[in-house]
């Protein structure tokens, strides 16, 4: 769940950032 979780946190940002 901790992977989930920092992919929210982190990659999540930065894909709405690069979209």
């Amino acid at each position: 769940r901790r992977f989930l979780e920092l992919f929210e946190r982190d990659l999540a940002p930065r894909l709405r950032a690069l979209a």
